[in-house]
């Protein structure tokens, strides 16, 4: 009987051990990927390397940790940086300060200088200097005669770090400068600037509190930089009422300068306390434990997607590299309260000033954010949820005291915490004139008073145009003699950033994230459109909008094209998310009823075109119908196939693909090597999401490279003679607006080229296509994110795609085309065994959530499809 049990005993052991083994197994493949990569190698091809200093300030060097950050660039003494933070405004959306274009400002902190000393030919020269900015690593290496410096932000706080190390044979002083972006003191209007200078144990110290008393409130908002030195002793001198300085011993050897900074909107939060403690956390570490650790950081960063290209003529590595670039800086940017504004972002470098001022552009914020999702990078765009989910409240007042409708109105424009609430009469009016049941001339001296305090950038001020002071006062007229700016009368921002909330869900599958976060977006903006007082049924018995913009170029027409296609994708997006979470039936039928209703798309063959079709000419969209009152009748053709997968591969509707590809070879005819792509141009984008392969391979390097005319086609000369500098940014929007539209833009297409994942319809499931767009001429492999919750890897080589390997991440079915056509059959690998053949056009199974599932061709193996990856 003993032996019986032991016997028994056995058994069990060794049938659990196999279990064991058979759960490593499993697990090991559940972990392994076929693509191979070097992540250290890939990421590193981005790094920026110059055997000089850089030629103009704002070509510095970008190091940032999302929060806070600066370009570094140098002189022949020094080290400069303007510390700026994505949180420090200096005005809210209730100023009547600044009521001229580009005067309101923010996001900078303060100057730092680290001055090695002014005796002889300098530090860093022409020939001595040496800069390495190394993306895979998130540091800055940089070396002159006789000094090695090396520059980090810390990942885990809001500290940067200067490692110096000094061989200079001579030793000389070296001073830290604090400095104000401008006097102690500055008052306009309203708004009052106060800065100061003080010290604190060795720490020295640099205040700014900008605030500003309005009739119903006050605003404010405060920020500390602070600066100490470890290694070496210090002490502090004030040269001047806007300097203080930090005085080094001299010396050889090694010391750190840690530069720490902290910013509030309340008027009680000990900034000082806060900054400090920032400080002692950072400097207790040491540099090379705290850069070890943000290595950590971003090779954890790095790991979760990729592109890697090839080709003979050196182009897709171009590409690439811009890219993996693009990730780096939105990485160092774009992890703080609020999103970095367009033009300048974190980099500005010469105090206050930037064209354009402080305002959100939605037009402009997209282009760094519409990539993100396909790269999975969902951390970079929280930023940009939390700034238009922060003004809610704010859009749903002002969707009814502008417009007089229901749900929200999210401007093209708008201060970080949305728009004012008006005072109710001068509410009353603006919705009488922008609605065009006043007219224009007739607005009252009460409303006119009103507007010469509000800032012409805000879209609701949108027509106010220049001025000029006279005696003490800023004179302006109207931009066309009527409401119509360039900013007012669009409601379609709504839309798109609502559609942005739309697009996490469907990549994640994430029910709260509906719930609590996208359908709030997505039910305000259908309430809007459908209770809009100007959408009313015509004689044809279908709804049109009337006397709205389409975006900037086109004034007050019926049914542009951006607003038609908002109602057209985002109804049905409302429709369906309230079915999911089984709320708002009686909404969702009065949705249903207008999009059953809606007019179709414009087109050239309209009766009322804005560009009548000529005899001979293709059919085409174009951006609305008359009556309109002036503007570009170009703009927007493609926005059909850009937003809200109204025309997408997946759909069978052979009509809409004939008049997109019309469209588009009317808009962007002959492209070819050279074909010039403007830096905001959604080009890419369009050609990639309708599988146009040859305009691709041209496209993309040609929107990296740009033109100076492309560049700066009317915002200054400035702008236009700095180029693409050598941080490979730009100021397309004019002096200090330091940016990468372009790369933005750029990197969405190419994601789209190489991964798609779209429904045939609004609202519909998608389905994920590899290569749909990809020139058989460049190589590549990818790991990027899919729509339903899947994480898609793959590789083409010589025009042939090798295998597609998924994770599924939250446990749906997948819907794939055929890779390899409708004639090859598939095998299926779940978790490394070969588990079942399936064949067709559209290939569909079930997976499980954390699954990995690989896609071969029949005929092929695993070990066969890796080696030729080799």
């Amino acid at each position: 009987m003993e032996r019986s049990f032991l016997k028994g005993n056995l058994k069990k052991r060794c049938l659990c051990l196999l279990v064991f083994i058979f759960l490593l197994w499993v697990h090991g493949w559940s972990q392994v990927t076929l693509l191979d990569v070097d992540r250290a190698a890939l990421v590193s091809r981005a790094d920026i390397h110059l055997d000089r200093p850089v030629s103009r300030r704002q070509g510095g060097m970008p190091v940032g940790n999302g929060v806070m950050g600066s370009l570094v660039w140098t002189t022949p003494s020094m080290m400069k940086f303007q510390i700026n933070r994505v949180d420090v405004y200096a005005s809210n959306a209730w100023s009547n300060s600044f009521n001229w274009r580009d005067s309101d400002y923010g996001f900078g902190v303060g100057f730092v200088d680290i001055d090695f000393g002014g005796y002889g030919p300098g530090v860093f020269t022409e020939e001595a200097t040496r800069q390495h900015l190394h993306v895979y690593d998130g540091f800055l290496s940089l070396r002159g005669a006789g000094v090695r410096v090396r520059v980090m932000a810390w990942h885990a706080g809001d500290v940067m770090a200067v490692e110096i190390i000094d061989e200079r044979a001579e030793g000389q002083p070296v001073c830290v400068n604090l400095r104000m972006l401008r006097p102690p003191e500055v008052r306009t209007r309203s708004h009052l600037a106060r800065s100061s200078v003080a010290d604190r144990e060795g720490t020295i110290l640099l205040a700014q509190r900008f605030s500003e008393e309005y009739a119903s409130g006050k605003y404010y908002c405060g920020s500390m930089l602070a600066a100490r030195v470890t290694g070496r002793t210090a002490t502090v001198r004030y040269p001047d009422p806007m300097t203080v300085q930090l005085i080094l011993a001299p010396g050889k050897g090694a010391y750190t300068v840690w530069l720490g900074s902290a910013a509030s909107f309340s008027e009680d939060d000990d900034l000082q306390e806060t900054v400090m403690r920032q400080l002692d956390a950072a400097s207790s570490k040491g540099f090379p434990a705290l850069l070890e650790e943000n290595r950590t950081w971003w090779h954890d960063f790095w790991s979760r997607s990729f592109i890697r290209l090839h080709s003979e003529d050196g182009e897709a590595e171009f590409v690439e590299k811009h890219y993996t670039y693009y990730l780096y800086v939105m990485a160092s940017s774009s992890r703080g309260a609020y999103p970095p504004r367009f033009g300048g972002m974190i980099w500005k470098t010469g105090g206050d000033y930037c064209r354009w001022g402080a305002m959100h552009w939605y037009h402009n914020l997209s282009c760094y954010y519409r990539s993100l999702p396909e790269a999975g990078r969902w951390e970079l765009m929280e930023p940009m949820y939390r700034m238009y989910e922060g003004m809610y409240r704010s859009c749903a007042i002002a969707a009814r005291q502008y417009w007089g409708t229901k749900g929200i109105w999210i401007p093209e424009t708008v201060g970080f915490d949305g728009l004012e609430e008006l005072p109710e009469e001068i509410a009353r009016e603006a919705r009488d004139l922008y609605l065009l049941r006043k007219p224009w001339e007739l607005r009252s001296l009460e409303f006119r008073r009103f507007a010469d305090k509000k800032h012409p950038h805000c879209s609701p001020w949108n027509w106010k145009g220049p001025g000029q002071w006279i005696n003490g006062e800023w004179v302006y007229h109207s931009l066309h003699g009527d409401p119509f700016g360039y900013l007012v009368h669009i409601p379609t921002t709504t839309a798109k950033v609502a559609y942005m909330f739309w697009l996490r869900y469907d990549y994640t599958r994430d029910k709260e994230w509906l719930r609590n976060h996208a359908y709030p977006m997505l039910k305000g903006t259908a309430e809007f459109f459908v209770n809009f007082p100007n959408l009313r049924v015509g004689t044809d018995g279908r709804y049109h909008l009337h006397n709205m913009n389409n975006h900037e170029p086109v004034r007050g027409c019926q049914d542009p094209m951006e607003s038609i296609a908002a109602m057209k994708g985002i109804l049905p997006l409302a429709i369906r998310s309230s079915r999911i979470l089984g709320v708002d039936a009686d909404l969702r039928q009065r949705w249903q009823n207008v999009l059953d209703s809606l007019t179709t798309l414009p087109t050239n063959e309209d009766v009322n075109s804005l560009t009548p079709r000529r005899p001979g000419e293709p059919v085409i969209w174009t951006a609305g119908r008359k009556p309109y009152e002036g503007g570009k009748t170009h703009w927007g053709r493609l926005i059909p196939v850009v937003y809200y997968d109204l025309c997408t591969l997946e759909n069978p509707d052979t009509l809409l693909h004939l008049v997109a590809n019309n469209s588009f070879d009317h808009a962007y005819p002959d492209v070819g090597p050279g074909y010039p792509v403007h830096v905001l141009s959604r080009a890419n984008i369009a050609a990639a999401l309708m599988g146009r392969k040859k305009e691709i391979r041209y496209m993309l390097p040609s929107q990296i490279r740009q033109t100076p005319e492309l560049i700066s086609r009317f915002i200054g000369e400035e702008a236009r003679e700095a180029g693409i500098m050598d941080n490979r940014m730009t100021m397309r929007e004019g002096k200090e607006a330091i940016g990468i539209q372009r790369l933005g833009r750029m990197s969405a297409g190419l994601q789209y080229a190489l991964l798609q994942s779209v429904p045939a319809h609004p609202g519909e499931e998608p389905v994920i296509r590899v290569f749909p767009a990809w020139p058989e001429e460049w190589d590549a492999d990818f790991s990027l994110t899919a729509r339903g919750g899947f994480q898609v890897s793959s590789s083409m080589k010589k025009g042939e795609i090798v295998f597609v390997e998924l994770r599924s991440l939250a446990g749906e079915n997948c819907r794939i085309r055929n890779p390899w056509g409708e004639k090859t059959p598939v095998v299926l690998y779940r978790d490394g065994r070969k588990t079942e053949r399936i064949e067709g056009s559209l290939l569909q199974f079930k997976t499980g959530k954390g699954e990995r599932i690989i896609l071969v061709p029949a005929g092929k193996t695993l070990e066969q499809v890796k080696r030729s990856l080799q």
